[in-house]
């Protein structure tokens, strides 16, 4: 796999009578911000693409909103990607580019936090500068030069970092110095 894009979905309705963390809708300001989001994933995005859902109700409703973005994308709901951890993703993320079964050598995954921000933090290398977080209706888009994963020796190349607040600031594709 050569291009990874991690979306953190958008801003959930945190006083619903939904009932369940698993069954919380999507906010107004979360329907909001996330087609700008998809819109500005557009030229990361790659013919043949798979995405990967978590099956909670926001990050299916955030699919729902990114798809007509991205018609060519072929998504899967993936159940464990619910809560996984960091661990967890990048397993499934090598599991995923093992199979041929993926044409593309990019994959989209639309999770949740902690687990996103632990591996964009795993994945881009030394533990000694400053955490990045994922806000909701982040994107995050990892340029991969090894072969695993999970190869430290070898961390990937944060391309873009992009959020709703850098793009209502017009700084669209703005690259992450980190």
């Amino acid at each position: 796999m050569k291009r990874l894009i991690l979306l953190r979905h958008a801003k959930s309705d945190l006083h619903t009578d939904a009932g369940s963390d698993f069954d919380r809708p999507l906010s107004e300001r979360g329907v909001n911000d996330l087609p700008m989001v998809a819109e500005a994933l557009l030229s990361f995005i790659v013919p043949g693409m798979q995405c990967l859902c978590s099956p909670a109700v926001r990050t299916q409703q955030t699919w729902a909103l990114a798809a007509p973005y991205w018609p060519h994308i072929e998504m899967h709901t993936q159940s464990s990607l619910y809560l996984a951890s960091a661990d967890e993703l990048v397993r499934l993320i090598e599991k995923k580019s093992s199979h041929t079964d993926c044409p593309a050598d990019c994959l989209m995954i639309i999770a949740h936090n902690p687990g996103l921000s632990q591996l964009l933090n795993h994945l881009t290398g030394p533990s000694d500068r400053p955490v990045i977080d994922m806000p909701t209706s982040c994107a995050a888009v990892l340029d991969i030069q090894a072969k695993r994963a999970s190869d430290k020796n070898c961390p990937a190349q944060l391309s873009a970092f992009i959020t709703p607040k850098s793009l209502k600031s017009g700084n669209m594709h703005a690259q992450a110095r980190i």
